[in-house]
């Protein structure tokens, strides 16, 4: 149990809540409001509970009554005007407390996901880097938070860090925490001692910077998921940490994680970084991480999908599906090593070679004779027969015979069904 060098107390606890409440009755709870519900957890002089109040649910920490005495309950009053004075997105929101005996109690949010500790030891978690990067933003923030508002929280573990329904770690339990006065020094053994940093254990003075060296003890956990000296007792544990026992430096850890994690457990107090430092040192971390995911996703895809973006080497069996262009150019090019034969079909229903028949070739559009070379789809005239239906200049190896409107007067009915099997007769005359 922690004090202050050179404090008084010249008010009970029970006085100091009543005054509280005299000051301030919005946050002054009735005991007979409150639905106390299962036992969460259970500790050396209280109970915590899930409860409701007013229609939500919330978590109720219950002081025995037979372990009531004038120190706890200057602990208990300590404790709620600490959470009265801070609000913070990571720090567990305080809704209010019972001041009047035998019934003290503190009531918060409830977070349904529990705690840091049991999530990784319960459940044998092994945190991807970015969900622990996560996580300890959000501690540091809490932290951060508290720092500014000159609170030194004394037990930082995973087990006072809580998770609410969207996986949000808050800071919680701030029984022995205590606020830094400017003239006030600390120096009592408080905490738990796996997580306690060397000057709270030699009870020399310390300030802030002892919360930082319990975030490098969590910060360890997160990368382990192991509880800190598990082969030893507490005890061992606090004798080994004042002798410059630290754990186990993790393999398979981000060299950048492992050097913050040595700086926040520098033996030096002055030698640690704030909570602000490690922070912004770990939001860029985050960064470089998630960067890094985007890019290594891009390769996945690019390797599972190479038609998406093909790559340098081709793969032995790829196959480049045809174009339509590259189907024109193949077709085109087998028209011209084809031989061609023209044809016309007479009224008569008769083909006849078109060279026999026809002198020059004629315009489409202005029906005059042109004196340019013969090519493949001109329209012929026929010097002895006005009554042709048709005439094409066509490869014998295409399709059967588009067939095309000349201007003759007479038109008629086309003989259709030629193919290249069935080609027209070339000793057809007419009649």
């Amino acid at each position: 149990m922690g004090t202050w060098s050179g404090s008084s107390h010249s008010l009970s606890a029970v006085e100091k809540a009543v005054a509280a409440e005299a000051k301030c009755e919005d946050w002054e709870i009735d005991w007979r409001s409150l639905k106390i519900g299962e036992k969460i957890a259970a500790g050396s002089c209280g109970d915590l509970y899930r409860g409701v109040y007013l229609g939500q649910n919330v978590a109720v920490k219950v002081l025995r009554s037979e372990h009531l005495n004038d120190p706890l309950e200057d602990e208990f009053a300590k404790e709620v005007s600490i959470l009265r004075e801070v609000q913070h997105g990571n720090v567990v929101r305080f809704i209010g407390a019972c001041t009047k005996l035998p019934h003290l109690c503190i009531v918060t949010e409830y977070m349904p996901g529990g705690s840091l500790y049991e999530y990784l030891h319960k459940n044998h978690v092994i945190l991807k880097l970015s969900q622990l990067l996560k996580f300890a933003i959000d501690v540091c923030k809490g932290m951060e938070y508290l720092h500014q508002k000159n609170v030194i929280h004394r037990d930082l573990k995973t087990a006072n860090l809580l998770m609410d329904a969207h996986g949000v770690v808050k800071v919680a339990d701030f029984g022995v925490a205590r606020f830094q006065n400017n003239g006030g020094v600390m120096t009592a053994e408080t905490g738990t001692y796996r997580w306690m940093a060397p000057e709270v254990i030699n009870h020399e003075a310390y300030d802030q910077k002892a919360d930082v060296f319990s975030f490098a003890i969590v910060l360890w956990e997160l990368v382990t998921a192991k509880v800190p000296y598990d082969t030893m007792t507490p005890l061992q544990a606090a004798l080994g940490v004042r002798q410059g026992l630290r754990p186990e430096l993790p393999q398979n850890c981000h060299p950048k994680l492992l050097d913050l994690m040595q700086k926040c457990w520098e033996a030096v107090p002055d030698n640690r970084p704030t909570f602000t430092e490690i922070r912004v040192e770990l939001e860029e971390l985050l960064q470089e991480v998630q960067r890094s995911v985007i890019q290594n996703s891009t390769k996945e895809r690019q390797t599972i999908c190479p038609y998406t973006r093909p790559t340098k080497t081709t793969p032995p069996n790829y196959q480049k599906l045809p174009t339509q262009q590259s189907v024109l150019k193949e077709r085109a090019k087998r028209i011209n090593q084809t031989p061609s034969r023209a044809f016309a079909v007479t009224a008569h229903g008769i083909y006849t070679p078109l060279p026999s028949l026809c002198t020059m070739p004629m315009d489409k559009k202005s029906g005059e004779k042109k004196t340019k070379r013969r090519r493949k789809g001109d329209l012929y005239l026929l010097p002895s027969l006005s009554t042709c239906r048709l005439v094409c200049w066509r490869t014998a190896s295409q399709d059967p015979i588009r067939q095309s409107t000349s201007p003759c007067r007479n038109p008629c009915s086309p003989r259709l069904g030629w193919s290249p099997k069935n080609p027209p007769n070339h000793q057809d005359t007419f009649t």
